[in-house]
């Protein structure tokens, strides 16, 4: 009979815990297409606003325009208020 402690065999060794860092690839890209969701909103937030101000501007306009139609140094003097 052959007795086993006489074979060369290693203990069993436990593999390491897996660490957070450095990520895999697929949290890479959740992790980019947050970053690209986010800089989108704001992108379109800020034209958004834009756009806004751009109405509120051009209806202050024609309220000015209307109100000043004949008088150009009128209309001058109500614009510069703005």
């Amino acid at each position: 009979m052959n007795n086993f402690s006489d074979l060369p065999l290693a203990d069993i060794h436990l593999p390491e815990a897996p660490g957070y860092w450095p990520l895999a690839p697929g949290w890479w890209i959740l992790l980019g297409l947050i970053l690209l969701v986010t800089v989108l909103i704001y992108i379109w937030h800020k034209r958004k606003q834009r756009e806004n101000y751009r109405r509120k501007a051009l209806i202050e306009l024609q309220k000015i325009k209307l109100e000043s139609a004949q008088d150009t140094e009128t209309f001058l003097q109500a614009i510069s208020l703005y």
